[in-house]
C-alpha cells in the first residue's frame, strides 16, 4: 500500500465528516493551513506526524468513522475525567491513552451508533436505537393551515 500523504489524510477526515475546525484543532494549527494542505498538499511540519498518528489510530480503532468520533470527542473517558478531545489536543499525543479512549465499550457502540444513523436513519428507528424522549413525543396535527 503507498504511503498516505497529508493531503489524502485531510481529505478523508473532511469526506468522513470531521469539520476544518475541528481538524485544525487537533493538529495545532490554523484553519488556513488545512485549506492549504487540501488545495497544495503544503502543512506544516509539526502537524504532520500528529496527522498520521491521529489518522491511523482512527482508521485502526474507530474504523474511520470521523464524523462520529467528532459527535463523541468531549465525553470523559480518563480515570481523570479528560476526553478524547483533550488526550488529541495534548501538546504530546499519549498514543496508548487515545487508543485505550477509542477503544473503550461505551465510545465504540456510540461511534457505531452515529455511524449507523448516519447511513441510514430509519433503520436504527426500526432497531430501537435513537432518542426514547423524542421518538414517543405525541406530534400535533393542527389541520390544514390556509
Amino acid at each position: 500500500m503507498a504511503a498516505l500523504t497529508a493531503r489524502t489524510m485531510l481529505r478523508t477526515m473532511r469526506a468522513g465528516g470531521m469539520p476544518v475546525d475541528a481538524v485544525a484543532r487537533i493538529l495545532k494549527v490554523e484553519r488556513k493551513d488545512i485549506y492549504a494542505c487540501i488545495d497544495k498538499g503544503r502543512i506544516p511540519t509539526a502537524a504532520r506526524s500528529r496527522l498520521l498518528t491521529i489518522f491511523t489510530i482512527a482508521n485502526e480503532e474507530l474504523a474511520g468513522e470521523f464524523r462520529s468520533m467528532y459527535r463523541v470527542w468531549r465525553r470523559p473517558m480518563t480515570a481523570d475525567g479528560r476526553s478524547l478531545l483533550d488526550l488529541l489536543t495534548a501538546d504530546v499525543l499519549d498514543e496508548g491513552a487515545i487508543r485505550s479512549a477509542c477503544r473503550d465499550k461505551d465510545l465504540k457502540r456510540s461511534v457505531e451508533r452515529y455511524a449507523a444513523m448516519d447511513r441510514n436513519p430509519v433503520v436504527i428507528r426500526m432497531e430501537g436505537y435513537g432518542n426514547p424522549v423524542l421518538d414517543d413525543l405525541p406530534i400535533a396535527d393542527l389541520g390544514p393551515q390556509s
